[in-house]
């Protein structure tokens, strides 16, 4: 993936032409006072880039050049900060506006990049070609916290063998997904999820795909019975993940309930070309219930210690369960085995608009909320989020 808003284009500096990025060595250590930083009077002094990237408190004491010694410092405040840094003599303004950017989108010390980059032409040719590639690999052999030489020697070997060192299959459609993934910024977490999903699970469906934004990997992940559906290669984007997974969740919930197994939903769903057509399966069966012979004897739910409002009212029998969906036009009536068996609780949304708020709990008796939804399962606006969370914070709070 390239990365975003780059004057840029880092690919004309690569393949053979590393001496546009790296000048003659010809740099001098610089200075830089981190005061403000530290809280206290402070200085450090960097070495330069053609002496590989080490850092030392004053003159007088020994340099620190290992990779985990790491002082915590934005590459932007050793830029701006020392605009004579001495770099600037030896690294070229495309590597370092590179850097600058890599740094807003990746989460990562700053300083282990500079410390490798400064060491390994490899590492460069990594980071150039692929930053997301470069930090997947570098931020894994980090948290596992490898031997630097190790590193070093990683970044020497193919993209794909370098992806081995972190458990990662040894194929080239490894390296052609995450070329594919669309991303705002990185972290440890998001490292994480990416190599569950490509280290576990038959990933090759997504490949089909143009673009694989972050959103979907969490999506499949957490539903991996979905990596071959059909609609995955129609999903948008910008796909509203929570959307899908709450259609999907109610919809196998219904299936049961019509005395269908969740592995023949899940087929069905599987089945579905886009997400429309997985709302029309979801909209059928929650006919077929609605249409289904109301109960003979109308059943109370024991309330909750959650204390409703006029325009937040708890949900409290099997029939004004019944009428709730029937109005919303979804499917919470399928929740009423939880709510007698004191699982989950269901409250009707009056104000500022009509919608249905399900609340999960636990068996220590607390409380989650697990959706909140509009009519069709349409998501509500922002000011009834901000009315229902801001209730439920003080409703918790005094249950």
């Amino acid at each position: 993936m390239s990365l975003p808003t780059t004057t840029y284009n880092h690919k004309e500096y690569i393949f053979g032409h590393i001496k546009y990025l790296i000048k003659h060595p010809k740099g001098e250590s610089a200075s830089y006072d981190v005061s403000e930083i530290v809280g206290y009077k402070c200085s450090i002094e960097l070495s330069p880039w053609s002496q590989g990237v080490c850092w030392r408190l004053d003159p007088d004491s020994n340099w620190r050049t290992d990779l985990y010694d790491d002082p915590k410092i934005n590459f932007s405040f050793l830029i701006y900060a020392n605009k004579n840094n001495g770099w600037e003599q030896e690294v070229s303004e495309a590597l370092i506006h590179l850097l600058l950017e890599f740094e807003k989108c990746h989460q990562i010390s700053m300083y282990q990049v500079i410390w490798i980059l400064s060491r390994s032409q490899y590492a460069t040719e990594f980071l150039i070609s692929s930053p997301l590639l470069f930090w997947i690999i570098l931020d894994g052999l980090i948290s596992s916290k490898f031997n630097q030489n190790i590193i070093l020697k990683v970044f020497e070997s193919k993209r794909s063998t370098a992806l081995t060192k972190l458990g990662y299959p040894s194929s080239k459609s490894v390296l052609k997904f995450i070329d594919k993934i669309t991303y705002k910024r990185m972290n440890r977490k998001i490292n994480q999820m990416i190599w569950n999903l490509l280290s576990r699970h038959d990933f090759q469906p997504l490949n089909h795909r143009e673009n694989i934004p972050l959103d979907l990997i969490a999506f499949l992940v957490q539903n991996t019975s979905f990596i071959p559906s059909k609609f995955v290669k129609t999903i948008e984007e910008n796909f509203n993940s929570s959307q899908y997974c709450q259609y999907i969740r109610d919809t196998i919930l219904m299936s049961t309930m019509l005395g269908r197994t969740s592995i023949d939903a899940i087929k069905v769903i599987n089945n579905c070309k886009d997400f429309d057509e997985i709302k029309r399966y979801h909209d059928r069966i929650s006919n077929k219930i609605a249409r289904s012979k109301p109960p003979e004897e109308n059943i109370e739910f024991k309330p909750t210690t959650l204390k409703g409002t006029q325009h937040i009212v708890p949900i409290l029998s099997l029939m004004d369960l019944r009428i709730e969906g029937m109005q919303m036009k979804h499917c919470i009536r399928s929740y009423k085995d939880e709510i007698i068996e004191g699982n989950y609780a269901a409250f009707k949304i009056i104000k500022p608009e009509r919608a249905t708020l399900g609340i999960h709990i636990n068996k220590y008796g607390k409380y989650s909320i697990d959706q909140l939804q509009g009519i069709d399962n349409e998501d509500v606006s922002w000011e009834t989020k901000y009315d229902v969370y801001n209730w439920f914070r003080l409703a918790n709070k005094s249950a």
